[in-house]
């Protein structure tokens, strides 16, 4: 076998995995849908709070998969790079810090103890925080690839801080041209920054329906769908 062939071969294997890890990332609120279903139980609030129900080891080994696959990643600059070994970071967060859940609590020396007390030995109020802070700053680096970085090729110029803001911004408010195309871009990849960009308006809107739904929980058309925000953005990256 010659060198080309096992480098041929380890993208080959590469870019399996990530599809691998794609289909489990789809799967995730679908098996929390299941087991709803399965169990005749009511679909909680949010996918992270099936954290606490059957499907854990499920939502925690997805959650470090996809963890893995962006620590793994490799773009076009080495500022995707960090962004993805970044979102990689917060995935790891999100799965091993579970958000709060006040029914999980389980009888201890006569006492009522939180599952998160129990395992990790902190206040469930700061794990929460954790999980709600990783869990944000994963679906907005979701946004990033999907406006930013997944529509350029490997001859597109320099992104600075300046231009990547812009390009989010004008992405999510519908500013940017369907004709625009970046430098170097095949027509099929022309097709297929449309898909991006939609992609990444599904996700900004998912992200925006669940920051309306803390700040006014009282509107139930934010505050009790969460889970559907949370799908939306999942299915869309």
């Amino acid at each position: 076998m010659t060198e080309q062939s096992r480098n041929d071969d380890l993208v080959i294997s590469v870019i399996q995995l990530r599809k691998l890890i794609g289909w489990l990332g789809v799967a995730l609120p679908f098996l929390c849908l299941a087991w709803a279903l399965g169990t005749g139980l009511t679909l909680l609030g949010s996918i992270s709070a099936h954290y606490y129900t059957p499907v854990h080891g499920a939502f925690i080994g997805i959650l470090c998969g996809l963890g893995v696959c962006l620590v793994s990643y490799r773009g076009f600059t080495d500022a995707e790079d960090r962004l993805a070994s970044f979102g990689g970071l917060m995935a790891f967060g999100t799965a091993l810090f579970p958000t709060h859940y006040s029914e999980a609590a389980v009888v201890v020396k006569g006492e009522y103890e939180t599952v998160v007390r129990i395992i990790l030995g902190i206040d469930p109020s700061v794990s929460s925080s954790i999980h709600g802070i990783c869990s944000s700053l994963l679906f907005i680096v979701f946004l990033l690839f999907a406006a930013v970085y997944f529509t350029r090729t490997s001859s597109s110029p320099k992104l600075s801080v300046e231009s990547c803001s812009v390009t989010l911004l004008r992405t999510v408010v519908l500013q940017v041209a369907e004709k625009d195309k970046p430098q170097g871009a095949t027509l099929k990849k022309v097709r297929r920054n449309k898909i991006y960009r939609v992609c990444a308006r599904l996700i900004a809107a998912a992200i925006l329906a669940v920051v309306a739904g803390k700040l006014w929980p009282s509107v139930a058309f934010f505050s009790q769908w969460v889970y559907v925000w949370e799908t939306v953005a999942i299915l869309a990256f």
